[in-house]
């Protein structure tokens, strides 16, 4: 009896089951041939060059609609039509926004767009250079020490015409260091219009071309007089290259050092931060196949830290994917016991005055200044500075001149339909 009971139970539970999977499956049928709202793609509604009006909006929408997609993302792009007569962020774009949202609201498609001008990523030109993205900058020079000290400091790099300071430091200077300031060689290019001291004066505001191609390629090239050793290279251009370090004990048969891999900094601008084993040769020289614009390009007998661009943000890096800082020898470790705090000798001119023990020092000032990224691809009205996601007053100022302002006209339109702001890339 209780055999029995215990079979029509699992029989009862059987049919259940199946009853359950088969309606359950006979939704999911029905769903798949028509999904509600909630599960239908949403498509980018890119408007190009301000190309826009409110019967071209309807006809597409109504097209969308009848396709079976939820919803659009709007995007003001300007890239390689000509300009119509609808300027980013005028009244007139605003009331073709708020037209778009109403007719999304019509037709049960939900609506959101951009948060500025182009695809990438936030700015526009009510971003001064204060609200901007920001990177670290430093400028440093190896000194003797002295009782009474009395020098001044080079200014880091400054874009935007914007800089502000961070703080001064000394340590007891690295000999790699000691030998990088005592012997910084001659310079000499391929291009004799490639301007050497825009590339070597330590800034990465000013930039110079070198030309090159692939039957003629371009040199930049280091001459120390002697046997020297050199551990890393840094440089920064506007373009990608495939640019090799090479090396030479003549100055005529040049042998591969490394491939430098390129890290992309900006919208349009590349850099090289590499250590690696200690080369020793008198001529070292980089070459490009590429015509390539450099900001700044430089040797050195010291081991700096692992992927520094990524760790003064001047490149996107993951925290995670930061690769170890490296394995110096220990004579090119900072004694961090030993690092002097020199801030306050320092005037807001970039005089230092201060004393120092005997020895060589190295001295370094900190600031930072504006990356100069700009969102693209944006017409000339739209483009601007990308502002400075860390600072919540500058992205408010961000959102008020573009978000809120197209919010504000077509949210009481469409109160379903205007759902989201997006960032992009």
């Amino acid at each position: 009896m209780k055999n029995s009971l215990l079979s029509i139970k699992n029989c009862l539970t059987f049919t259940l089951l199946f009853g359950f999977l088969y309606s359950n499956s006979q939704t999911l049928v029905q769903n798949f041939k028509n999904p509600p709202a909630s599960a239908k793609p949403q498509i980018w509604f890119h408007v190009v060059s301000g190309n826009m009006s409110k019967e071209g909006i309807t006809k597409d929408l109504e097209a969308i609609a009848r396709a079976g997609i939820g919803g659009t993302i709007f995007f003001n792009v300007a890239q390689g039509v000509p300009l119509a007569n609808v300027t980013f962020n005028s009244d007139a774009q605003r009331q073709l926004l708020k037209h778009a949202a109403a007719e999304s609201e019509r037709m049960g498609l939900t609506f959101g767009f951009h948060n500025c001008d182009g695809w990438s990523s936030s700015g526009g030109p009510w971003v001064n250079a204060e609200n901007s993205m920001k990177m670290v900058v430093y400028s440093q020079k190896v000194v003797d020490g002295h009782p009474n000290i009395s020098l001044q400091l080079a200014q880091p790099t400054a874009r935007e015409g914007f800089y502000r300071d961070i703080a001064v430091i000394a340590y007891p200077a690295l000999p790699s260091e000691v030998l990088d300031a005592e012997n910084k060689g001659s310079v000499t290019s391929s291009d004799p219009d490639f301007n050497i001291p825009i590339a070597t004066d330590g800034l990465l505001d000013q930039s110079t071309k070198l030309k090159a191609s692939d039957t003629q390629p371009g040199y930049v090239v280091f001459d120390y007089g002697k046997p020297t050793t050199i551990r890393s290279f840094f440089m920064l251009m506007n373009n990608s290259a495939k640019i090799v370090l090479e090396r030479s004990d003549d100055g005529e048969k040049f042998v591969k050092v490394k491939i430098a891999e390129m890290r992309r900094t900006g919208k349009s601008e590349y850099g090289v931060s590499e250590h690696f084993d200690a080369v020793t040769a008198r001529y070292f020289r980089i070459a490009s196949a590429t015509a390539t614009t450099f900001k700044e390009v430089s040797l050195s007998a010291n081991y700096p830290i692992e992927n520094l661009l990524g760790r003064i943000l001047m490149n996107k890096q993951e925290n995670e994917k930061f690769p170890a800082i490296g394995d110096p020898d220990p004579s090119m470790v900072i004694d961090k016991s030993k690092i002097i705090n020199l801030t306050q000798f320092m005037d807001p001119y970039g005089r230092l005055k201060t004393t120092l023990p005997a020895g060589k020092w190295t001295i370094m000032r900190f600031g930072y200044t504006s990356t100069g990224a700009v969102n693209v691809p944006a017409s000339n009205e739209g483009r601007g500075l990308e502002v400075d996601k860390f600072d919540r007053a500058a992205l408010k100022v961000h959102y008020d001149a573009y978000i809120k302002k197209v919010i504000d006209a077509a949210k009481p339109v469409a109160p379903k339909a205007l759902q989201y702001v997006e960032i992009d890339s």
